[in-house]
């Protein structure tokens, strides 16, 4: 599915939209990841997964994370 066409019908059906940023910080916030920045870079390095650098830092800033 195109993550755009599905976004947009979800919101139609009034669904809450979570990303993958929203799923790793939500791991975190229940203990079941200790940090997602480690979980973020791989995804941008070695799966060549899009994510704009202003992304990553507010990833990190909610994590209470900084970058290492």
């Amino acid at each position: 599915m195109d993550e755009k066409a599905g976004r947009m019908k979800a919101k139609e059906l009034n669904l809450v939209v979570v990303g993958t940023v929203g799923i790793l910080l939500y791991a975190k916030q229940s203990g079941l990841v200790p940090f997602v920045g480690p979980v973020l870079k791989t995804l941008r390095e070695e799966l060549h997964f899009f994510l704009s650098d202003r992304v990553f830092a507010e990833a990190l800033r909610s994590a209470n994370e900084t970058e290492a």
